[in-house]
């Protein structure tokens, strides 16, 4: 947390390899918060080894952004968390996630339309069985690639979208799938493995079980006959 706090938009705030009990919040800065797998991309070691660890007292990460777009452009700006593993979220906020709660406003200034953008990339989420009615939830404009969310608790969503902007899904495995409320998101899913609802019926989708190995002892490496092997975005 104190990096995060001593952070300036545009910083990238560091972790190193281990496992942190904290509930991590990102107020109003653009940053991205990553394990070393943004220096070293083929060791996805990072993963498993930088872990951050909500000890069931709350949101793991609560990204919380409440300032107004740019005055006279776009605001396409970008809040990025890259590399971790989220585990023992739980939220005392139905429209929070256990794992991520991100609140991104969006609308127009000055007769620009703005938003900004949390982008969640490789990262495993997990064992956040209590509290919300999701592992992620979402009010803004969501991006996720090659995150893996198991719950063994099949009354928490995956992914849910509260007034969210957009949905963009891809490379991902989200057990228990998605869900919304107030208004529906536009949803962009491909090359994803999710069951529940089909609110993105691309043909790069599948939906079914993803056959983790021994998720009950904390492994989600996938069995060989899994169908999500093989089926990202070029062949990955």
């Amino acid at each position: 947390q104190k990096g995060v706090d001593m952070s300036m938009n545009g910083d990238t705030v560091l972790v190193g390899s281990g496992t942190y009990y904290e509930n991590i919040q990102i107020t109003d800065k653009m940053i991205t918060l990553s394990s070393y797998l943004s220096l070293y991309p083929d060791n996805l070691d990072f993963i498993s080894n930088t872990i951050i660890d909500g000890s069931n007292i709350g949101t793991v990460i609560s990204v919380l952004h409440n300032q107004n777009g740019a005055s006279g452009e776009t605001y396409p700006d970008t809040i990025k968390i890259l590399g971790f593993s989220l585990v023992n979220g739980s939220s005392n906020n139905e429209q929070y996630g256990n794992a991520i709660a991100w609140n991104g406003p969006n609308g127009t200034f000055n007769g620009y339309w703005w938003h900004s953008t949390l982008s969640v990339e490789n990262c495993n989420i997990s064992q956040n069985t209590s509290g919300g009615f999701s592992d992620i939830g979402s009010k803004g404009n969501l991006y996720l690639n090659k995150v893996t969310i198991s719950n063994s608790n099949d009354e928490i969503y995956g992914v849910v979208g509260w007034e969210s902007t957009g949905m963009h899904v891809k490379n991902s495995i989200i057990e228990n799938g998605f869900s919304w409320y107030n208004s529906e998101p536009i949803w962009n899913i491909t090359y994803t493995l999710f069951n529940g609802f089909a609110y993105d019926e691309d043909e790069s989708n599948i939906y079914g079980d993803p056959f983790f190995c021994d998720p009950e002892n904390g492994d989600y490496s996938l069995a060989e006959n899994s169908p999500a092997v093989g089926a990202g975005e070029d062949g990955v």
